[in-house]
Order: structure tokens, then sequence, then C-alpha cells
């Protein structure tokens, strides 16, 4: 068994989702106030949630980044005890 493209592979695919949701809340953080000022002033209520839920989004993103980091430590550790164990 191949551990280290197993692990490998589940942390490519974390990292990637992370990294475009993080791209996709950015821009949907940017979008949101580029409608000018007159216009702003009416829909200022209605662009919260857009920016609350663009705001979560981009957090989730930040923890799932984490996730895939934690996940390259432990491939670490984990090779190097087999590594120890078989030498």
């Amino acid at each position: 068994m191949n551990i280290g493209s197993t692990f490998g592979s589940s942390m490519n695919n974390l990292w990637s989702q992370a990294t475009q949701q993080i791209a996709d809340a950015g821009q949907r953080l940017a979008g949101v106030n580029r409608e000018p000022a007159a216009v702003m002033t009416e829909r200022a209520v209605e662009n919260t949630g857009e920016t609350a839920e663009a705001a979560v989004d981009l957090n989730e993103g930040k923890q799932l980044a984490a996730a895939a980091g934690k996940l390259m430590e432990a491939e670490k550790k984990t090779l190097g005890v087999l590594l120890d164990t078989s030498a």
C-alpha cells in the first residue's frame, strides 16, 4: 500500500478546494461594493447578506487550508515512523 500517494492525493484535493473557495469568496467580497453610491444607499441592507456569506466562505476556505497543512504534517510523521520501524 502506498501511503504517501494516499496522503498526497487527499492533501492536494483539500488544498485545491481551499484555494478555490478562498478565491471565489474574495471575488464575491470585491464585487459586492462596486455599485454606484446612489444605488448603494438604497441597497445597503441587501448587500450585507452577500458580504456576510462571502466572509463566512472565506473563513471556511482558510480552515480548509489549515487542515491541508495539518494533513501534510501527519503525512511526514507517519512516513517517518514507518521508515524508522522498517529500518
